[in-house]
């Protein structure tokens, strides 16, 4: 048998790969087709719709999480400052579950009993960056406008930012969510699970009315504050930031990033709008940046208008708002205070 050099097949190595590159996303496509319309007529077609559609989304989901049930108590807190805007910024850790804990900064305006809400940070982000405790370029100050609007805001920290440890991998994200498959759940259902703990403290934390909480989020964030308020409905309203889109766009666009977005043979079941569905007939606001360098806003733009039509066919339109800003990947809000009147 003649010796070969294993250089010697390169290109048919290369050629197998991008067969197989081009099978799988017409599979994709397939899926997405196949994937029924958002054809809601009424309050009462919604209401249907989302008691046959939650169980089967919540299973692919892996929700809820197998997290011990565990009374979350404070671990931490200090008080690292305050300014004519937050009478206190306090630096807490909440323990939701043994060896589950959630880290964050709690921002308290200078109000009595303010209402409560989350607010979350992006891919490469941190609780100290969302909240403005350190500067950063794409926030804008985003959770200080809540609080600006007489909200205590809690940001919580996701493990989103790389960091140098030796036994901290490149690909931690997704090396995260396979752990989570092979128990049965999903990296999201763990994170959201510690969430719902941390809202059950604030529920009973002294000067914090948390009985109708709400949640927003920039990019990654406003991904975890999408499925947040699909998944738990005590969340009384949403603000979802350069995250919706085309889950089918961000395959086509960004292959081999974002994985743990992925959940086995979701293409034909839930896209972004079905998500937004589930949160039907909750206030929900949506923005996109024009120029937003990671999402298509095009895309954003039509499966807005799927969302859009839920709301108006249930009588809820104005509960719906979604603003293709001139901007880029970065909160603006610029309508937050009209859309958030009468709630804080």
């Amino acid at each position: 048998m003649p010796f070969e050099q294993v250089g010697d097949q390169k290109e048919i190595r290369i050629q197998q790969y991008r067969q197989l590159r081009a099978f799988m996303a017409s599979l994709c496509e397939d899926a997405q087709a196949r994937k029924p319309e958002l054809d809601i007529g009424s309050r009462e077609e919604l209401f249907a719709w989302q008691a046959a559609h939650r169980p089967v989304i919540e299973r692919m989901l892996g929700w809820p999480a197998p997290v011990p049930d565990y009374e979350p108590e404070l671990v931490s807190d200090e008080e690292i400052g305050s300014d004519g805007l937050a009478r206190s910024i306090r630096r807490m850790t909440i323990r939701v579950a043994e060896g589950l804990d959630v880290y964050g900064i709690l921002l308290l305006p200078h109000r009595e009993n303010p209402k409560f809400m989350f607010c979350f940070h992006g891919g490469s982000g941190c609780p100290e960056l969302v909240s403005s405790v350190c500067p950063s370029n794409n926030y804008n100050d985003g959770a200080r406008k809540f609080v600006e609007l007489g909200f205590a805001v809690f940001c919580p920290l996701f493990v989103l930012r790389q960091e140098d440890a030796p036994d901290w991998p490149a690909e931690y994200r997704q090396a995260l969510h396979m752990n989570a498959l092979w128990a049965g759940t999903t990296v999201l259902a763990v994170e959201l699970a510690k969430v719902q703990r941390a809202l059950r403290f604030f529920r009973s934390y002294p000067g914090v009315d948390a009985s109708e909480p709400g949640v927003a989020g920039l990019s990654y964030g406003g991904y975890f504050t999408l499925y947040a308020a699909a998944l738990l409905p005590e969340i009384a309203f949403s603000v979802s930031s350069c995250y919706f889109n085309d889950r089918l766009e961000i395959l086509k666009t960004r292959p081999g990033t974002l994985l743990d977005w992925q959940y086995p043979g979701a293409g034909s079941v839930f896209g972004d709008a079905e998500i937004a569905a589930l949160i039907c007939p909750r206030p929900l606001y949506i923005e996109a940046g024009q120029r937003d360098e990671l999402m298509n806003v095009d895309t954003a733009v039509r499966e807005a208008e799927k969302v859009k039509k839920v709301y108006e066919a249930c009588g809820e339109g104005e509960k719906f708002f979604f603003d293709p800003f001139d901007g880029t990947h970065e909160f603006n809000l610029a309508h937050i205070g009209e859309f958030l009147a009468g709630r804080a």
